[in-house]
């Protein structure tokens, strides 16, 4: 690989005059022919000007042309594990190796996890923000995942079977429903007819797991009820938007969606989790939500947490293949959380991402 002097083939498009660059297609010379002429023309991997800013010139064009489809992450994770070849070259040299290894790192800060496989190689602790810098498309698939809940009847109907007026009386008192606030599941326009709750909460509350708030679990009856009501600022809007986010329907069903459905690589779907060419998919439990308070922000999160006897399977496609533990997969722990923010705006109740970790440990 060579850096180009002034005036040698870099003329920005076809690359044959110009100013300094680096070439479209790098030309690979025997040994004694490219130490020769590096050191003819003064060139070092320890100049930044000529290795590390053209380089992460590169990779972020390339990050840029993949967020537009024009390329697939499969191209710019192989130019990463092209670059990464070059450790070989410097193994007898402390300084270079050093230098080339710091300049990977750099290299893979542009690349933001276009594929989270590309993370997974070394061992060591991952934090990675989905939506932010690893699947920059996550964060507007989290949410659609979400507001496909509108396609969902308990998740949209309030529950309404065998309520007392005595049960609403002791929730809400004798005082007319609240003007009507459009949810952020499906555009759903809601106005309170019972106990202000969806049907698939309902169940949660006495089938499933539950819901705590901050921390302490809930049902729901009228005394459950009454203490989400009072801690949403007795706001009906934003209590039945709280209980479509806190049911199996909602957040809690975040970590296994995402996982089994994986981000986008262009316009295809890839694994969230891929190791060894393995699409890693653990085993799951029921899930369960916390609900709690930031400012006038109502916060409802939701976590899974899987340790290295845990066991996961490979699967391609729908056809689930090898069972695992992931340790044999190479994880030691495992977490994904997720807090999605409410807050009402005017006549409507408004859905923001908080948090989305996902964490990885590797041996």
């Amino acid at each position: 690989m060579s850096v180009l002097k002034d005036g040698e083939n870099t003329d920005g498009e076809t690359y044959t005059r110009g100013n300094r660059g680096l070439r479209s297609r790098f030309k690979i010379e025997g040994k004694v022919r490219q130490a020769f002429v590096r050191t003819k023309k003064g060139e070092s991997i320890l100049e930044d000007e000529q290795y590390l800013n053209p380089l992460i010139r590169f990779f972020r064009a390339a990050v840029d042309a993949w967020g537009r489809h024009q390329i697939t992450g499969d191209d710019v994770m192989g130019g990463c594990r092209g670059l990464e070849n070059l450790r070989s070259t410097y193994a007898s040299d402390q300084t270079r190796r050093a230098k080339i290894n710091s300049i990977i790192e750099a290299v893979r800060r542009e690349l933001r996890g276009i594929r989270v496989e590309g993370v997974f190689v070394a061992p060591g602790e991952r934090n990675l923000i989905l939506g932010d810098q690893n699947f920059p498309a996550m964060r507007r698939r989290i949410l659609d995942i979400i507001s496909e809940g509108e396609n969902n009847a308990g998740l949209r109907d309030e529950y309404t079977e065998g309520v007392s007026k005595e049960f609403l009386e002791e929730v809400f008192g004798k005082s007319a429903p609240q003007k009507p606030t459009v949810m952020p599941v499906g555009n759903l326009v809601y106005q309170r007819a019972s106990m202000g709750v969806c049907v698939q909460y309902h169940l949660d509350g006495h089938v499933r797991t539950g819901v705590k708030l901050v921390g302490e679990r809930i049902s729901c009856n009228a005394e459950g009820i009454s203490k989400l009501f009072r801690f949403v600022g007795r706001d009906e809007g934003l209590m039945f938007a709280v209980s479509q986010m806190a049911c199996q329907a909602g957040v809690p069903c975040l970590p296994t969606t995402i996982i089994e459905m994986g981000g986008r690589d262009g316009n295809a779907q890839v694994p969230l989790i891929l190791i060894g060419g393995d699409r890693v998919v653990p085993t799951f439990g029921t899930g369960g939500a916390n609900i709690t308070k930031l400012g006038n922000q109502i916060l409802v999160s939701s976590q899974f947490q899987w340790q290295g006897n845990d066991v996961a399977y490979a699967r391609n496609g729908m056809v689930m293949g090898d069972i695992k533990t992931l340790a044999e997969f190479g994880i030691t722990s495992m977490l994904i959380r997720f807090t999605i923010s409410l807050v009402r705006s005017g006549s409507r109740i408004d859905m923001q991402i908080h948090e989305s970790l996902l964490r990885i440990v590797t041996d």
